[in-house]
């Protein structure tokens, strides 16, 4: 498993997608440095190995709790999550924390998982302050 590239982050909203949470448990030799070369490695599944990706009612609508979550993330909600300071910049921890947070909220059957090795205080984007 050779991932050339410098930042990896994939989501992965589907049933059971924790079995590649688990599956990558047994590679962490391939790629646990990543963090210490300067390169970023980070897989959020939506749910555990054993349980479906249901959706659930979210403000009237039916939406998946994961999908719903990255949604919101990337509305800028997720800015400040790990330090409770927005200043416009979202980190990849903020990203990750945020997630796994908000998806187990919006529904108690929902097991998000993360695993990876990266520089939790790099910023993946910058929130456009002067938006209405």
């Amino acid at each position: 498993m050779d991932i050339p590239a410098k930042n990896v982050i994939v989501l992965v909203m589907a049933c059971y997608s924790g079995g590649l949470f688990d599956y990558l448990k047994t590679t962490e030799d391939k790629w646990v440095n990543r963090k210490e070369e300067g390169r970023n490695f980070l897989v959020i599944t939506s749910q555990n190995n054993s349980s479906t990706s249901d959706p659930v009612p979210i403000n009237g609508e039916m939406y998946n709790p994961f999908s719903a979550a990255v949604e919101r993330d990337f509305q800028g909600e997720a800015d400040g999550f790990s330090t409770g300071i927005t200043d416009g910049q979202v980190t990849l921890e903020e990203l990750n924390g945020y997630i796994l947070e908000t998806t187990h909220k919006l529904s108690s059957r929902a097991f998000p998982q993360s695993i990876g090795s990266y520089d939790p205080d790099i910023v993946l984007y910058t929130l456009h302050l002067d938006r209405p």
